[in-house]
This record gives structure tokens, sequence and C-alpha cells, in this order.
């Protein structure tokens, strides 16, 4: 036997191999079944909303809770809203259970304490409620879960701040699903935006997997009464695209690979020369 030739030949499958798995493996993990966690805005694009789960204050001084298809609706009631209002001078602390339950296609929403300090009263339901609501078959399609906070701008100053904070946030997959990554279970946003992705594969429909998403979150506001809808916390699902970009470790695997691959075509072509 030819070692010198027994080694070439085994060492480029190696490299050729090592360097597919840098470059094709992200992309065969995102396969349906696959959940990134914490996913950068840059990776996604074409966005286009389909169901929304969403606590806020009115101007008024409200405190909303809703659940809805898409698109937003101007007026209410609407045939796929569920709402319930109270009243609220101080803050909110929810603490809540988001389900989707692919076997009656229900969505949930569980405040397991809904306590709202500074004087509330809630109509239709009490702030220890659950607003489900249940879609036909196949109604929703989308790969990517939102979760939006906005803690205000405009009336919003240093002075008299908007703050939303949230802890203890967590995303359970059912059967079928595997998460990557982790999320940011804690944040405090002060007059300011804050988004976090939770994207499955392009072509992957959430809506035919069960999951559940968990956490505390307290809207507060400083002696003012914000604009509507200038503090809320919400969670969305969207249909959109995903581009999984490789981890650097993959990209530098890919690089060493190619380079050394190159390495032994020129070796072999030096060789033919002689």
């Amino acid at each position: 036997m030819n070692v010198n030739k027994f080694l070439h030949q085994h060492v480029r499958k190696i490299i050729v191999g090592t360097t597919l798995v840098a470059f094709v493996g992200p992309a065969q993990q995102a396969a349906a079944g696959l959940v990134y966690l914490n996913v950068p805005t840059a990776q996604l694009s074409v966005l286009n909303p389909v169901v929304t789960e969403r606590f806020k204050f009115d101007g008024g001084g409200g405190v909303d809770q809703m659940l809805f298809k898409q698109p937003d609706p101007a007026g209410y009631p609407s045939a796929d809203l569920i709402r319930m209002n109270g009243t609220n001078t101080g803050s909110a602390t929810y603490t809540f259970t988001v389900t989707h339950t692919t076997a009656t296609d229900k969505y949930a929403i569980a405040l397991t304490n809904g306590a709202v300090t500074g004087g509330a009263s809630f109509a239709g339901a009490g702030p220890n409620s659950t607003l489900t609501k249940t879609f036909a078959s196949n109604e929703l399609d989308y790969n990517i879960l939102h979760i939006y906070v906005r803690a205000g701008t405009g009336p919003c100053t240093a002075v008299n701040p908007c703050t939303a904070s949230f802890s203890g946030l967590s995303f359970m997959p059912g059967a079928g699903l595997t998460t990557v990554g982790s999320l940011d279970t804690t944040e405090t946003i002060i007059n300011a935006d804050y988004d976090q992705w939770l994207a499955a594969p392009t072509g992957t429909n959430l809506e035919l997997f069960d999951w559940t998403l968990t956490g505390s979150v307290t809207l507060a506001m400083a002696g003012i009464k914000p604009s509507t809808e200038r503090l809320k916390f919400e969670l969305s699902g969207k249909k959109g695209t995903f581009i999984n970009v490789p981890e650097p470790s993959s990209l530098f695997l890919a690089t060493l690979g190619l380079l050394l691959s190159g390495f032994l075509r020129g070796r072999h072509r030096v060789r033919w020369l002689r």
C-alpha cells in the first residue's frame, strides 16, 4: 500500500468533510423543529405580524391585556380580539404564561398573579384570569416569536420615567421542538424600546407545535399618564425570513478546511509536474 497516497486521500476527505460541516452544518441543523433563541435582528427580514398578545397602559391611565389576530384591529370590539381592561395609577405586575396547544389550536394567556398597585378594577375578567382564543386549523402561519417592550417616549423623562422590567423569562418547547441558544431572562428598560427574537427556520410553522412562554413583567410610570401604548409588553407571532449566520468557530473551520484543501491540491499539482 502506498502510505502517502492513502494519507493524502483520507486527509483530503476529512478536510472536505470538515469544510462541508462548517458551511452546511448550520443550514442542516436549521431544520423544522429547531427554535433559535435571542436571534440578532440583522438575521431577520420580511416580518409580517400574524398574532399578538399585549399588556399595555393607555392614555387614560388604564391597563389593557389583549390577544388578537393581526392586523392590529383599528376599532373595538373585534371578532379576533379578546381583551380585558382596568384602571391604574401606579404600576402593574403580571406573572404570565402564554401557551399554544396544537390539539385545539388554542392560545391562552394565564395571569397567575396580576397584581396592580395604585388601584385597579378589571372589566369582564379578574386580574388572575386566562384569556384564550381558538383559531381554525392552520389559520395562522408564523416562524418567529417577537418579544417587544416599549417603555415610552414623549412624556416619559428622566424625572418622570416609564419603566418596563421582566424576569424569569423562559421558553419551553413541546414535542418535536428543540431550542438553540439562550434567552435574556431578565431585563429593565427605562424610556426606551427593547426587542428579543425567537426564530425557527424559514418555512417552519410554529402553529404546528406546542410551546409555552413564561415570565413576569412590571410596567410602571412615575407621576404621568403616557399616551396610548407608550408603555407595553408584547409577544407577537410573525412570519418572516430567518438567515442563520454560522458561529465564528464554524467559519474558522470552513476557512481552515479550504486552505488545507488548496494546499493539498497544490502539492498534488507539483508532484504531477515532476
